[in-house]
């Protein structure tokens, strides 16, 4: 009995050690994330006091599944409904930061390029300024979470059709100048052949 009880003490504790590492890990690179964000929106325009309170009212929040955001991207996105006028407070630009940062992970994982996901956000941010608004104020019925969902999952899909189409394009740009190019060497391959006396 005394041994069994003496095993069970020894997982728990085990149990117990794994655990305390995996949150000191999460903790650490949510930490890390938010350092990144800090500095990157110092540099995209805002005040030292409003970097300092919106990091504060980050710091309240879970970013698990975040913390391998873009930090500059979505530093700027906010920076971007900053411009627009929506006049966030720190706790709404938490949580705009938050969603954002999600959804940004996300379409990564999903194999979206980087050019296409930081298109879809700021996109996101531009043509969801009216409902941003009714959200700040509390006339949207909608959460925060939900509309930036679903504007994203439209604007990944227009940008990727978009990027798509570019490629396209500039393949079928290319096309001619390389059969142009094959043509003039064909030609000039035969122009180069010495004929054969008698025919």
């Amino acid at each position: 009995m005394k041994n069994k009880l003496t095993f069970i003490s020894i997982v728990l504790f085990v149990s117990l050690g794994l655990a305390s590492g995996f949150a000191g890990g999460a903790q650490e690179a949510q930490g890390d994330f938010l350092s990144r964000l800090d500095t990157a929106l110092e540099n995209s325009g805002f005040s030292e006091k409003e970097v300092q309170q919106i990091i504060d009212a980050a710091g309240t929040r879970d970013w698990e599944g975040a913390e391998e955001a873009d930090a500059e991207l979505v530093a700027e996105a906010l920076q971007l409904a900053k411009a627009e006028r929506t006049e966030l407070n720190a706790e709404q630009n938490a949580e705009l930061a938050l969603e954002l940062a999600l959804n940004a992970t996300e379409l990564r994982k999903e194999n979206y390029d980087q050019s296409v996901v930081a298109q879809t956000i700021m996109n996101t941010v531009r043509n969801m300024i009216r409902q941003i608004n009714e959200w700040k104020s509390g006339e949207g019925e909608e959460n925060l979470g939900r509309m930036i969902r679903n504007t994203v999952r439209t604007e990944a899909r227009k940008a990727a059709q978009s990027q798509e189409q570019k490629k396209g394009e500039t393949a079928r740009e290319s096309a001619p100048e390389a059969d142009k190019g094959s043509s003039s060497g064909s030609s000039a391959r035969r122009a180069d052949t010495p004929s054969t006396p008698g025919q």
